[in-house]
């Protein structure tokens, strides 16, 4: 019996998707574009006309469907005007639209995401956050997290504060941003419980270099910006020797209240070490370590195990260390 080779590929059966549109097909279109042909718009920016196919950019652009569509859109006007986003930048979303590349540096990034903000697109935004995330160091993070937050970059606001919070120390003394927060957001990092800092002392010191930047005006958020401070964690000298005479918090009459409670707590510990302080006490409650917990041995059963495991507190889950040498028999 004689079969064809088409005929014992269809009996393979199922679909195949391609989900990218074949480069030679976006090379074709493109210079279709750049030549002119069979345009039947033109996008209008500043002095600079560029000519387009109104179904590719319907297609790949949410703004451009809506408009093409739109009963009110006469089908005869062919130039549409733009005027919030400069030719560079609209030049270079065409031309993503035609190809779904883009060459996103430092330079452009900001003003292509504001673009496909104002365009409605949302994957090419992602693409300007995916960027932005891999740039964000000691010294860009509060700008990021800043931009993140007017443009409602969710994702990437919360990996800039994520950082923020992972490198507090660094940050507060490295960045120049720092000193630019304003008093809600200074606050929320100083409240976060994975603020990474080793001891309480230095948010304390965050505090006073942050209202020192701008006495005036800043000084009067000291009680606000204290009580996120796990001033119970402090040293009994520290506290007294620095926090409570310091005259941003002697001076502050909002704060009085506040340090009586620190020093009742520090006293009592004092006298007795083995005091439970309750965990809901907030300037007594410990933040989330970032450290992993080594546990070694225990029993199983009747009998000894030589077992070791750990338990990461912010992936709240405990791990079996494999291929560890014990003396336990």
């Amino acid at each position: 019996m004689e079969y064809s080779q088409e005929e014992d590929l269809a009996d393979l059966g199922g679909e195949l998707f391609i989900k990218e549109v074949p480069k030679e097909t976006s090379n074709s279109l493109v210079v279709l574009r750049k030549a002119g042909e069979l345009c039947d718009a033109v996008i209008q920016v500043g002095d600079e006309k560029i000519p387009v196919h109104r179904v590719i950019l319907a297609a790949a652009c949410p703004y451009f469907r809506a408009l093409f569509t739109n009963s009110k859109f006469e089908s005869d006007r062919h130039t549409v005007n733009i005027t919030d986003i400069s030719a560079p930048i609209m030049s270079k979303i065409i031309d993503y639209m035609y190809t779904n590349a883009c060459n996103i540096n430092d330079e452009n990034v900001s003003d292509i995401l504001i673009a496909s903000d104002y365009l409605n697109m949302t994957h090419l935004q992602d693409l300007c956050c995916d960027y932005l995330s891999s740039k964000i160091s000691i010294f860009t993070c509060i700008n990021i997290e800043n931009f993140a937050k007017k443009f409602f970059c969710e994702k990437l606001r919360q990996n800039a504060h994520k950082f923020i919070l992972h490198n507090f120390t660094k940050v507060y003394t490295g960045c120049d941003d720092f000193q630019l927060l304003d008093d809600t957001s200074l606050h929320e990092i100083l409240g976060s419980e994975e603020l990474n800092i080793k001891s309480e002392e230095i948010a304390f010191e965050a505090i006073i270099k942050w209202i020192d930047y701008d006495p005036p005006n800043r000084k009067c958020h000291i009680a606000k910006l204290l009580r996120n401070v796990r001033l119970a964690l402090l040293t009994t000298n520290y506290f007294v020797e620095k926090v409570k005479v310091h005259p941003y918090v002697h001076e502050n009459k909002d704060c009085k209240s506040l340090v009586i409670e620190a020093l009742k707590i520090l006293y009592d510990l004092d006298i007795n070490e083995n005091n439970l302080v309750a965990d809901n006490i907030s300037i007594a409650r410990p933040r989330l370590p970032y450290e992993i917990i080594f546990v070694f041995g225990g029993w199983s059963g009747r009998y000894a195990t030589n077992l070791m495991e750990t338990y990461d507190s912010r992936a709240n889950r405990w791990m079996k260390c494999k291929g560890v040498k014990s003396g336990m028999q």
